[in-house]
């Protein structure tokens, strides 16, 4: 037990005690109300000081709050996230999170009000910190798997939208492109595949098989068994380097172990079958081994099937082009 004798807050002090602690305590004056700005995690908080005169930073005030908050919450989130806070303040009534901010931009706060007129503790004062931080990791955590969870459904509406602009009976190739390319840069795999064979026919844009191969790549390097197949044709096709074929044997395997039955399946057999052929022995079984200790930098979460999905079949992954 410690007999610190608790002393009254002030915003120079505090600040002292947050760089004690290891973050960072920059003081700092808004409408005459004096703030000290922190953060931990990559996440900013603040600490606000009432009760004391702005001209006097070192004066000391009975109350302060903690606080901080995100911008950028997709507003279609807004209402998941506010049964997120709901929930997350049954649980820690010391606390309060709250979407605030206009509709169209919405922002997530998270609160804990402290009124100490006898003065507060530097014991108390840490473990009030080392909490706040604790609750707002927390907070972020589940506010972002709700809106990874919201994104994931956008993306994959935008993959069926383009899937249908390119097979359904309106057809509009440049639409297709345009939605791809959002979903390639946002990181789905399955779009990615698909704009590279866009690339390597010419359909909706100008035929570019160094722009097919590194659409290829991306969804190859997120575990996307079709992109293993797109690479091991592309790569296969176009010419007759061994270490290319090498390379071509096994994205074929990796295809083969990773797609389900159907016609891009039989595709990948069919591909092993036609680059076996064109390889020694050595080189065969080097591509076998290259193929055992591949390690995608991200395993996606959906991957790519071989039937057309119908307009709102959310269940349907998607589909390969080839």
């Amino acid at each position: 037990m410690t007999d610190a004798v608790p002393v009254k807050a002030s915003p120079e002090r505090m600040a002292q005690l947050l760089r004690d602690q290891g973050y960072k305590g920059k003081i700092y004056e808004v409408d005459g109300i004096y703030a000290v700005e922190s953060g931990a995690d990559g996440h900013p908080f603040r600490l606000h000081f009432y009760g004391h005169s702005p001209k006097e930073p070192d004066a000391p005030c009975t109350a302060f709050q903690i606080e901080t908050g995100w911008r950028g919450v997709p507003a279609h989130d807004a209402v998941k996230l506010i049964g997120v806070c709901n929930t997350f303040n049954a649980r820690a009534r010391y606390t309060t999170a709250s979407i605030v901010g206009e509709t169209e931009q919405p922002y997530l706060c998270l609160s804990w009000d402290h009124y100490y007129p006898e003065g507060l503790t530097d014991e108390h004062f840490t473990f009030i910190t080392d909490i706040f931080v604790s609750m707002m990791g927390r907070l972020y955590s589940e506010c972002k798997a709700v809106t990874n969870e919201s994104r994931d459904s956008e993306i994959l509406q935008r993959h069926h939208a383009a899937l249908l602009a390119t097979h359904g009976p309106e057809r509009d190739q440049a639409d297709a492109v345009r939605l791809y390319r959002l979903n390639a840069e946002a990181g789905y795999a399955g779009s990615q595949n698909n704009l590279g064979d866009m690339y390597e026919t010419g359909e909706g844009v100008p035929q570019n098989l160094l722009a097919a191969v590194h659409y290829y790549t991306r969804a190859a390097e997120r575990a996307e068994p079709t992109a293993y197949l797109s690479l091991a044709t592309i790569l296969s096709e176009k010419t007759d380097d061994t270490e290319i074929l090498v390379e071509a044997l096994k994205f074929a395997h990796l295809a083969a172990a990773g797609l389900p039955e159907g016609h891009n399946m039989a595709d990948a057999r069919e591909a092993i079958d036609l680059i076996t052929a064109k390889l020694e022995e050595d080189c065969i079984l080097r591509a076998h081994e290259l193929a055992r200790q591949w390690k995608p930098l991200f395993v996606e979460t959906r991957t790519m099937g071989d039937r057309l999905p119908r307009p709102g079949d959310a269940s349907v992954e998607s589909n390969s082009l080839h």
